[in-house]
């Protein structure tokens, strides 16, 4: 990993309060950088990487799991979260 940037995914983003999520990311982080020596890492929402996948920067993401569902809008390759509804 000294050679290439990681990306990471984000799927937690709306389930977790908001402060545990951010601290969850920063240990991450610390631990890409520090222990692995990581030139470089982007963490992206999953919603905007299910878009991208299909060639969309603007659309209506639907994740249905095992244990709910969530509904994303992007617009312009940027996660909405007033729009975000989950279950």
């Amino acid at each position: 990993p000294i050679d290439h940037p990681l990306l990471a995914v984000d799927s937690t983003s709306r389930t977790l309060p908001t402060q545990i999520a951010e601290r969850q990311r920063s240990l991450m982080l610390e631990v890409l950088f520090e222990q692995l020596s990581a030139p470089a890492a982007y963490i992206a929402p999953s919603p905007m990487l299910s878009s991208f996948a299909y060639g969309r920067q603007t659309s209506l993401v639907v994740d249905i799991g095992h244990t709910g569902s969530r509904v994303t809008p992007l617009v312009d390759g940027y996660c909405l979260n007033v729009g975000s509804v989950s279950s």
